[in-house]
């Protein structure tokens, strides 16, 4: 009953915190990216016609942020493991990954004009 409580207390600070705060950065194309519709300190609207279906977006990413929560953790780790810890830089898959294969196989070709 204790763990109940708990999580109906850390899904309320998490909704407050969806409703009232800015993220530090304006991309929203990151995942953490959120815009407040409600002021902090006062509790006024920040928009003039915030509704019913803004709220219920917040409520919904404040329950599927502290419910899969730990699931999202394990399932990173995972990801993280899987690839071996290589970066884009070091060979691993994008665009960098693919210039720096690139340059490594300019390199050998050139050695091996060298060596002839």
């Amino acid at each position: 009953m204790n763990e109940v409580i708990h999580s109906l207390v850390e899904l309320r600070r998490e909704f407050v915190r969806l409703l009232t705060v800015d993220s530090p950065h304006h991309d929203r194309r990151k995942s953490d990216f959120n815009q407040a519709i409600f002021d902090a300190k006062e509790g006024w609207p920040c928009f003039t016609r915030t509704d019913l279906e803004m709220v219920l977006e917040k409520f919904d990413r404040a329950v599927k942020n502290v419910l899969f929560k730990k699931h999202a953790r394990i399932v990173s780790r995972g990801i993280r493991a899987k690839a071996g810890g290589r970066g884009a830089g070091e060979g691993g898959k994008g665009r960098r990954g693919a210039k720096e294969r690139e340059k490594q196989g300019i390199r050998a070709a050139a050695r091996e004009r060298e060596c002839q």
